[in-house]
């Protein structure tokens, strides 16, 4: 499994994203992912239903509600 955390405002941590994905325990504001199913498609973002990377990323951004927002002031 590999981690991202949402400071990085990537697909994976997007609202929009539906590829597989679950937050990080320990880390509130972090999913993990599988790298073997690294995929998933864009739902309602400027991409919808396009198959998107979790690196990938746009300007419309929204957090993932299962995660905990960061304070990118404390980074």
């Amino acid at each position: 499994m590999l981690s991202q955390s949402s400071s990085l405002r990537r697909c994976a941590t997007c609202q929009r994203w539906q590829g597989w994905r679950r937050p990080l325990p320990g880390q509130p504001d972090s999913i993990e992912y599988d790298p073997e199913q690294d995929r998933g498609l864009c739902q309602g973002g400027p991409w919808d239903g396009d198959s998107r990377s979790v690196r990938n990323a746009c300007g419309r951004w929204m957090l993932w509600e299962q995660l905990t927002p960061v304070d990118i002031f404390k980074l």
